[in-house]
Order: structure tokens, then C-alpha cells, then sequence
């Protein structure tokens, strides 16, 4: 947040300012630092080593939360944004191998 979220906040209402809130929602930032640094998908406690994101207990993850709260739009930098937090905690939880395939696989990927 403070390195890469934070000093990008001006820009980004600049764009929201100059064109309705902007498409991209931080979406360059997201690919090119959250995932990379392991920061990525961070709220679903039961992945398995081999599923992308990072596993934390909701203990854990509230205070990123919080932190990310700061901002309208951090919260899609770390792929944590609503609805796709509680989507894909449901498909994660109880989808079959194709929904996952499908819808899963691809949200987490951000």
C-alpha cells in the first residue's frame, strides 16, 4: 500500500476526475506488483498450496482490510474487491471441477 497503492491515489482521481472512474482500477499496478509479491487474493483461509493467493485466517486478513479501506479502489488492487471476494469464496468453497475451471481459476488470477 505504501510503496506502490498510496502514491498512485492522485493519478487515479485525476483519471476519475478527467473520465469517470477509471476502467483500469488500478489493474497495472495489480499485475505488475501485487501477485508478484505474493499479496494477491488474500481472504480465502483454505487454499491449498497449489491455488493462487494467499492463505489467511479472516483474523489475519481484516486489518489488510482495513488498510486497504483507505482507498475506493485498493481493494482491486489486491484482488480483494467486492462482489468477487464472497464469489469466489462461494466457488472455492463448493463448485464443481468445471466451475472452477471456468470462473475460479480465472478470479484469482485477478
Amino acid at each position: 500500500m505504501d510503496e506502490y497503492v498510496l502514491p498512485a491515489d492522485s493519478a487515479w482521481h485525476a483519471a476519475a476526475e478527467a473520465r469517470g472512474i477509471p476502467d483500469d482500477s488500478g489493474g497495472t499496478t495489480k499485475a505488475s506488483r501485487a501477485g508478484s509479491e505474493g499479496c494477491g487474493t488474500c481472504f480465502l483461509p483454505g487454499l491449498r498450496p497449489d491455488e493462487p493467493g494467499t492463505r489467511l485466517s479472516n483474523l489475519d486478513y481484516a486489518p489488510l482490510a482495513e488498510v486497504m479501506g483507505r482507498l475506493p479502489w485498493a481493494s482491486e488492487v489486491f484482488n480483494c474487491s467486492a462482489p468477487d471476494t464472497g464469489n469466489m469464496e462461494l466457488l472455492h468453497l463448493f463448485a464443481s471441477s468445471e466451475q472452477r475451471t471456468q470462473w475460479l481459476v480465472p478470479a484469482t488470477a485477478g
